[in-house]
């Protein structure tokens, strides 16, 4: 019976497809006495057993005028209830297993007091032995083994194999070969091993299995080309080796089950969910990268008290290790690739300047490379891409940070997919934050600095011109959809729609007040505002939904709605638009994206709120409480831009929150003055509220 359902392929197929028999159970003791309640779910192994007990033996159960498809393997016919189905055994037929019509197993000449149990572990047996094993026939190899001249006997399309004489038990073994599911079918060991046909543990430049047993490895036989298929060449999820202390693999299946899905936020997680495992497997330094990231992000979970990387010895342990291995690569791609990894580490330790380094040293390499390959075409410029917008927000200068010179695979309209959409926005985006921060120097100065030459206003309506050109093309993306009448799209990429729709509206306003030096400029701007705050109350109604489901990460890698929601707190002086947004950065940012840290930027908000609109406002205060009569706040109120210092505080809470406080300074300028600073502390709640 066993054997009968590896020869019966769609058999074979069906009973591992069935919920419960692809994987051994994992039953403990409090769950033996619900075996048999579980057994009775894996109702085509119970027709399995039946079916074989029907062929072997007995010629009247294979007459064609009882039973349909009489000599094949059809467990269906024990499962159908409906008597029109013609695999349904036909009335007053003769059953092994009941009487006249009954169904149930254990009635007629088969009935015995054991049967029930003996049932259940066939059925067990059937559960491991085809859920785990794959058997296949060898008979060419069996021949040449056994060096075959006599007849070839056949029986009902099989080969016939001779046991002893007359004794049921094997003979010298059987003409199959056995392998494990899910685990590959090694045809890769040494050439001694393959030779002495032991198991090699493929240990390079020599295997330990050949070294002590005091023989000579005679070393690998390189595969030919094409020898590797493209699933094996790009297997999402390599295994670790089995030489990783428990620890290891342990983050390394956090990694994968609960950070990877998360870094990208709302974008494509393909990078963290399959390059990265990937990567990991060929190169160690990428692989201790991914064990320390697995490690501050699940620390990240934790107390906000105790994140620093100093207390997590494993994250610092790996962290240098891949430091390490890294010096000695000579292999661009990964240098580059690891680089992306050594970002997020920095964001995770929040060391924000440190990860800013990391991205100028990746940009650099990325311009020196000359010839590139795929993966650093279609994954690792565009990464960068994105990577070149975050340090213009902490401090960073066009004329000191390089910009990803070669040309990124930017798709032209017509747009196919939103994944296109997005790749055509980013360097877009890159080329507006530069642009804008070269203009500062004009915003910021005083009545002395020269105004913007032709070709810098030249530039201004270019980018200005792009801008209007993507977001006609993503209208466009969006119509043909709905023409096509496609379906409701993915929760997912109705949350990208709208960020990348948002990111769009703060480059529009960038664009259109970099060059003015007052700040009422951005009240023209109203109906941008409310759009950026109306994607956003969208966004939440869906991500609320997907929360359900899934629960809210506490870090992002990817920057998330949390950069256009604080640039409508700082830029837009409606009161009741600055309480709503206020409203929804709680609900929609993550706790920290990229290097935004929500307790900061909502604190530093509150700071500029309160000042602009002569409010005493509290970090527990709610905004929600505030009325607006309308009026704006005068010029001279007005904060034209705010940084934070490097001078901070933490303080420890009789209810063990904790308190880090910052200093702000806040800019200035008086009426046709130049401008001023004012430098103030501000606390920051290490433990935000919910």
């Amino acid at each position: 019976m066993k054997m009968g359902i590896f020869t019966a392929g769609e058999a074979q197929a069906a009973h591992r497809s069935q919920p419960g028999s692809w994987k051994r159970p994992d039953w403990g003791e409090r769950d033996a006495q619900r075996v048999a309640h579980l057994l009775s779910f894996l109702l085509y192994t119970g027709g399995v057993i039946k079916e074989w007990l029907r062929l072997y033996p007995g010629p009247y159960s294979r007459s064609e005028a009882f039973w349909t498809r009489s000599n094949e393997v059809v467990p269906e016919r024990w499962m159908t209830t409906d008597e029109g189905d013609p695999l349904h055994p036909k009335k007053h037929s003769w059953r092994m297993f009941g009487l006249g019509n009954r169904k149930c197993i254990g009635l007629g000449n088969r009935k015995c007091i054991g049967l029930d149990l003996t049932v259940m572990e066939t059925k067990l047996m059937l559960l491991f032995l085809a859920g785990e094993i794959e058997i296949d026939w060898v008979w060419d190899e069996w021949d040449v083994k056994k060096n075959t001249t006599g007849p070839k006997f056949v029986v009902e399309g099989g080969r016939c194999h001779q046991l002893d004489k007359g004794t049921p038990h094997i003979n010298e073994g059987m003409p199959v070969h056995m392998a494990r599911l899910g685990a590959a079918k090694v045809k890769t060991g040494c050439i001694t091993c393959k030779i002495r046909r032991v198991k090699c543990d493929e240990a390079r430049p020599a295997c330990k299995r050949c070294v002590s047993t005091g023989r000579k490895c005679d070393g690998y036989v390189t595969p030919p080309t094409g020898a590797y298929s493209w699933s094996q060449l790009l297997r999402a999820r390599p295994p670790p080796t089995e030489s990783a202390p428990d620890a290891e693999l342990r983050q390394l299946a956090f990694f994968r089950r609960n950070v990877a899905p998360s870094l990208s936020g709302v974008l494509n997680s393909y990078f963290w969910t399959h390059l990265v495992p990937q990567f990991s497997h060929q190169q160690p330094a990428a692989r201790h990268a991914m064990l320390a990231i697995s490690s501050l992000y699940e620390k990240f979970l934790e107390d906000p008290l105790d994140r620093s990387a100093e207390k997590n010895a494993f994250a610092v342990t790996h962290y240098n290790e891949a430091i390490k291995h890294l010096r000695t690569t000579t292999n661009q791609e990964a240098v580059l690739f690891v680089c992306i990894l050594f970002v997020c580490i920095e964001m995770l330790r929040n060391r924000c300047q440190t990860a800013i380094e990391h991205c100028r040293h990746g940009i650099n390499i990325l311009n020196d490379i000359k010839t590139k390959s795929n993966i650093t075409k279609d994954y690792l410029e565009p990464a960068f891409c994105r990577l070149g917008i975050f340090p213009y927000f902490f401090g960073v200068r066009p004329e000191t940070f390089p910009a990803v010179t070669s040309p990124c695979r930017v798709p032209t309209p017509p747009f196919h997919s939103l994944l296109e959409v997005q790749e055509a926005l980013d360097p877009l985006l890159v080329r507006t934050i530069r642009f804008i921060r070269m203009a500062d120097e004009y915003r910021l100065g005083d009545e002395t600095c020269p105004r913007p030459d032709a070709a810098t206003m030249q530039e201004r309506g270019e980018i200005d011109g792009l801008l209007d050109a993507w977001l006609d093309e993503l209208q466009a993306f969006k119509e043909r959809k709905r023409i096509q009448k496609c379906k409701l799209m993915a929760m997912r990429e109705e949350l990208v729609e709208r960020l990348l729709e948002s990111k769009w509206l703060v480059g529009k306003i960038w664009i259109d007040t970099c060059f003015s030096r007052g700040e009422a400029v951005y009240d023209l701007h109203m109906d941008k505002f409310r759009s950026i705050i109306e994607l956003a109350r969208e966004s939440e109604a869906i991500l609320r939904s997907m929360w359900t489901k899934f629960p809210r990460a506490k870090f992002t890698f990817e920057m998330g709605f949390a950069p256009q929601l604080a640039f409508v707190l700082v830029k837009c002086r409606s009161l009741s638009l600055r309480t709503t947004a206020m409203g929804l950065m709680k609900a929609l940012a993550h706790e920290k994206e990229s290097c935004w840290d929500l307790g900061t930027v909502t604190t530093l908000a509150v700071q500029v709120i309160g000042f602009e609109h002569d409010l005493q406002l509290g970090p527990d205060d709610d905004m929600a409480d505030m009325v607006d009569d309308g009026t704006l706040p005068p010029e001279e109120r007005r904060i034209k831009d705010s940084a934070l210092q490097d001078d901070r505080r933490v303080v420890s809470s009789t209810d063990g929150t904790g308190i880090l406080w910052r200093k702000v300074a806040l800019l200035l300028r008086e009426p046709e003055g130049p401008v001023t600073v004012k430098e103030e502390w501000v606390s920051v709640p290490l433990r935000p509220k919910p």
